[in-house]
């Protein structure tokens, strides 16, 4: 058998085979989950109809809030620092006189007398007491004070400044010294004390007369400063 009747036969046996064609059917079914299956549906449904697919939920968001600081990390709270010399005027003044009439130690009993003599300027004149006793400590106060300084066989008489505490101390001793003399009418000290400031405010008090002697003795000595 030659060549050609070879390929010729082989021609014949391929022709006489039948022939396969492959269709596309569609797949079975599958067990899925029905999230899943619901979805697929509804996009083979908008493929048929063109219609939109539908809008998936939006998925949850999860927003951080700060927390507060646990009570062991917090910072601690700054404090301003407190001045230990802050001290009101008016306690300052208060304390500085109580100290300068106490007796054997007994403060309580110096700060009842400036609490009586309060009271009693409060009821005489119907205004607030403090404002008065630092009117007549100013009133009482001397600017100098005469020093004696020994030149030789000389001692002459020198008038020296003297500083605001300085000055009040002088004026609050001669008001006590002043309302001594008043013991023969009234026993009460914190009385005294008040009816001796009315009269350094009406200009009636010894107070008065010794700071007037004490200027006209510095008037006189000033020849004397630097000498």
């Amino acid at each position: 058998m030659s060549r050609v009747q070879a390929t010729a036969r082989s021609l014949v046996r391929s022709a006489a085979r039948p022939t396969t064609t492959t269709t596309w059917a569609p797949a079975p079914p599958s067990t899925t989950h029905p999230r899943l299956s619901s979805s697929l549906s509804a996009f083979e449904s908008g493929l048929q109809g063109n219609s939109p697919l539908p809008a998936s939920a939006p998925s949850p968001t999860t927003t951080r809030t700060a927390s507060p600081p646990s009570p062991s990390t917090a910072p601690p709270p700054t404090r301003l620092p407190t001045d230990p010399l802050a001290v009101h005027p008016d306690q300052e003044l208060l304390s500085v006189l109580a100290r300068l009439i106490m007796r054997d130690g007994k403060l309580a009993r110096a700060h009842a007398f400036l609490d009586s003599m309060l009271s009693h300027l409060h009821l005489a004149t119907r205004s607030p007491p403090l404002p008065l006793l630092a009117r007549a400590l100013d009133l009482a106060s001397p600017s100098i004070r005469m020093v004696g300084r020994r030149k030789g066989t000389k001692v002459m008489q020198t008038p020296q400044p003297l500083t605001a505490p300085q000055r009040r101390r002088q004026a609050w001793k001669w008001i006590v010294d002043a309302s001594d003399k008043r013991q023969g009418t009234e026993k009460d000290f914190g009385k005294r004390l008040a009816q001796e400031c009315l009269a350094v405010l009406n200009g009636q008090s010894e107070a008065l007369k010794k700071v007037t002697g004490t200027h006209t003795l510095g008037v006189t000595g000033r020849a004397n400063v630097g000498r």
